[in-house]
């Protein structure tokens, strides 16, 4: 009975990887079920062990105040929806009973690579058939093959310069992160990005330190160069279309970020709910001195309770300065985790160090916790798989 069972909790965390990229709600469930099923195999062993998870406490803090804030919101569905990112973090604690070694950790890795590549495919799609079939009249001349050129040209240098690093030359990442800018701006960013803590942990599986420091570089080149490179490509894009828009996305992020300070300073301590963080635009409005492109396209993403595209600037106006303290213990926790590790074995350290380097730089422009192609409950996979490993030493 005990051995079904966690054969069913291992397929159950493996499916939740490969629905991770497209669906959080499906991922969600199977992690859910895979929780409970994870209680039944509970014993005294695994419970000693899990006494010493130095993740116990900042993730049962941060758990219970989102679980607060559900029930302070007036609209609970909607902070219910919000938070079922978080609901993961649960699987901190049940995923090393069904992952217990390397190649059941690959297996998992693989199915949701494969997921990830889907949701690039449905993306290309998506994008495409918006571009070409709903916009042509937005593009002039030539301009219409500029999706398909960006696709080709970022894919084709991803695949070749695949073959070049094997030579263990960093010059050949240069490519690879120039053409993951193209794609930014062709095909939705998630996806691709999420293929970084993936390949890294992947990679690491095998002890391939030279290909995991390319990984790291490039995605570092590519970090760099998204904060300075979109004016000039937008400038770009908007050369091709017949009525360029007239606000950049980097001026609507800047946007959000300004709604999300104001929410937090109108209410510091709980910020404003995390089921109501999009009721204010009345009141964000007339003090913000906003044109009216700008009020339009506010009022527009509300509705639809967009984010903040900042994990930390979203935590504050959401959850106030409980929830972002809550959440810096939490990360502290990894850094702490991950350089006591490191003092042990450094590949498998400096493995969880990156993964945390990638959160914190790419929590600055998105929020992973929100997104379901960015991939968060997996981290929190690696992790426990980790502290496992340690712990049972």
């Amino acid at each position: 009975m005990k051995r079904n069972l966690e054969k069913i909790g291992f397929f159950l965390v493996a499916i939740s990887g490969f629905f991770t990229p497209n669906s959080v709600t499906l991922m969600s469930i199977f992690l859910l079920l895979s929780f409970i099923i994870g209680i039944f195999l509970i014993d005294k062993e695994y419970i000693k062990k899990l006494k010493k998870n130095v993740f116990i406490l900042p993730v049962l803090l941060l758990f219970l105040y989102l679980i607060f804030h559900i029930f302070i919101s007036k609209n609970k569905i909607v902070a219910i929806k919000y938070t079922r990112g978080w609901w993961t973090i649960l699987s901190l604690f049940i995923i090393p009973l069904f992952v217990k070694d390397v190649k059941k950790r690959n297996f998992v890795i693989l199915l949701y690579i494969i997921g990830v590549f889907l949701a690039i495919v449905w993306g290309f799609y998506k994008y495409f058939t918006y571009y070409i079939n709903l916009e042509k009249e937005r593009l002039k001349g030539f301009g219409i093959g500029f999706l398909p050129f960006a696709l080709f040209l970022g894919y084709g240098i991803i695949i070749f310069t695949y073959f070049l690093t094997k030579r263990k030359n960093y010059l050949f990442l240069i490519p690879i992160a120039l053409s993951s800018l193209v794609i930014t701006f062709t095909i939705s960013i998630g996806p691709f990005i999420s293929l970084f803590p993936a390949l890294l942990v992947f990679l690491i599986g095998e002890r391939k330190k030279e290909r995991m420091i390319q990984i790291i570089i490039c995605y570092l080149i590519f970090f760099l160069s998204s904060f300075s490179a979109p004016p000039y490509v937008e400038k770009l894009v908007s050369y091709f279309q017949a009525k360029p828009e007239k606000i950049t996305n980097a001026s609507i992020r800047q946007l959000y970020w300004r709604y999300s300070i104001y929410c937090f300073k109108s209410s510091p301590i709980i910020g404003k709910r995390t089921g109501d963080f999009w009721t204010y635009g009345d009141e964000f409005i007339p003090v913000s001195r906003l044109n009216q492109k700008e009020k339009f396209i506010l009022l527009k993403d509300l509705n639809k309770n967009f984010h903040s595209h900042n994990m930390f600037i979203d935590m504050l106006g959401r959850t106030g300065i409980i929830g972002f303290i809550l959440l810096i213990f939490f990360i502290s926790t990894f850094l702490y985790y991950g350089i006591k590790i490191f003092l042990k074995d450094k590949d498998t350290g400096l493995l969880l160090l990156s993964l945390l380097s990638y959160i914190i730089f790419y929590s600055i422009t998105e929020d992973p916790f929100f997104r379901s192609d960015m991939a968060f409950p997996l981290y929190y996979f690696f992790a426990s798989h980790l502290n496992y490993d340690y712990n049972k030493e």
